[in-house]
């Protein structure tokens, strides 16, 4: 702020950048106007600010609105600018077109950094396109830019969803043998992987050496493996390590419970779902929204509504509350075994969510139950549509 008072380009750029962080984008563009409307000017600052914000919301086209701005206002990009619009570019889903952009921004000798490598990294990979990952491995280490190690992690689960695992393991070894080490997502990784595989002594292995270089607590690494081999549909024995931790003094890690209740309440096995509820509360943890939501959806497909409202109902004792998935998920239940009293009590809940408007007292629990359905699932496709919303 200017001695006298007034507002200066500085000022506005702290409070748009505190709006744009806060998700209030609708504020910062007021702002941006307001800036013109009292004779400043944007700076290269402020254009970035903003391209970022909307770039993380998946507003790539605003974003690109504010890059033909800022240059026609005599500002050369810098590395934030092409971080910003290389981020919105991936996030939806236009990697291809954000290597064009990182080949302009060497063109145009400005050095990009890891950061704008890793994004693009990451695009490819999920979509197991190694190819493309590797040529970008190949750019940086011609420009003489060290990968960290988000970098290697990233390349390891592209490997590990294509079923590579021995170039994985190869890869690790590398970074071993290199100035970047693994971190725990690295190995967990890979012990996913070796789960998957079937080489059981080898995600062990993994699990050792992930605790000699002190990477995580020993409760962690051992959770790694029980989660590695649940998802690998290998339950029981998944289930031989978590009872060996117990009896260790070892505590899971909550996630490692969700992915067990998951996958016992998939096979249909909701005595040991329910088991591991009571185990959770023993080991001095509280059962989370992820969780809950796991074993009411569990219970009300396996046909066991009742059991499941109570579920609800400790839930709500706990002052959590259930997503609109949930909410549906417990409207298709009493659709096909109606209970009046809970159909009520549901319907009042979600209208006091302000999820649906008050209904029409005139019809049967059954048509308000169906259209109260509708209308959730109606929210849940404009929320999927949906790339910004602002309260």
């Amino acid at each position: 702020m200017r001695a006298n008072g007034v507002l200066d380009i500085v000022s506005f750029n702290v409070m748009i950048d505190g709006f744009s962080r806060g998700g209030k984008l609708q504020r910062a563009d007021k702002l941006f106007s307001a800036i013109l409307q009292m004779g400043l000017y944007p700076n290269r600052v402020t254009y970035n600010i903003l391209m970022h914000a909307y770039a993380k919301k998946g507003l790539v086209s605003k974003s690109l609105c504010l890059y033909k701005e800022m240059v026609e206002d005599g500002f050369a990009p810098d590395i934030l600018t092409y971080n910003a619009l290389t981020l919105g570019l991936s996030d939806t889903g236009m990697a291809d077109i954000g290597v064009k952009l990182l080949e302009k921004m060497i063109r145009g000798n400005v050095n990009p950094d890891h950061s704008i490598f890793n994004i693009l990294i990451k695009k490819f990979s999920d979509k197991c396109d190694m190819k493309n990952v590797f040529k970008l491995v190949t750019v940086m280490n011609n420009l003489g830019v060290l990968p960290d190690s988000g970098t290697f992690t990233t390349v390891l689960e592209g490997l590990n969803r294509k079923g590579e695992f021995q170039e994985s393991c190869k890869l690790l070894h590398a970074m071993l043998k290199g100035e970047v080490l693994p971190n725990h997502r690295s190995y967990i990784t890979l012990i996913n992987g070796k789960c998957r595989e079937g080489d059981i002594q080898g995600a062990f292995r993994l699990k050792e050496e992930m605790e000699k270089l002190g990477l995580v607590p020993r409760d962690v690494s051992e959770s790694a493996v029980v989660r590695g081999l649940c998802k690998s549909q290998k339950l029981e024995e998944a289930m031989l390590l978590f009872d060996n931790m117990l009896q260790m003094g070892l505590v899971p890690t909550i996630a490692t419970f969700t992915t067990l209740i998951n996958a016992h309440c998939k096979e249909g096995k909701l005595a040991e779902a329910l088991r591991l509820c009571d185990v959770i509360e023993q080991c001095g943890m509280n059962l989370d929204v992820v969780i809950y939501n796991v074993v009411i959806t569990g219970l009300c497909n396996n046909g066991r509504i009742a059991v499941a409202f109570e579920f609800y109902e400790d839930m709500k004792r706990e002052r959590l509350w259930p997503n609109i998935t949930m909410y549906t998920v417990l409207i298709e239940a009493l659709l096909k075994e109606i209970d009046q009293s809970k159909g009520e009590l549901l319907l009042m809940d979600i209208r006091e969510r302000g999820l649906i408007s008050y209904e029409n007292i005139n019809l049967g629990v059954h048509e308000r139950l169906y259209r109260a359905l509708r209308r959730l699932n109606g929210l849940r496709r404009c929320k999927k549509m949906t790339l910004y919303g602002e309260k």
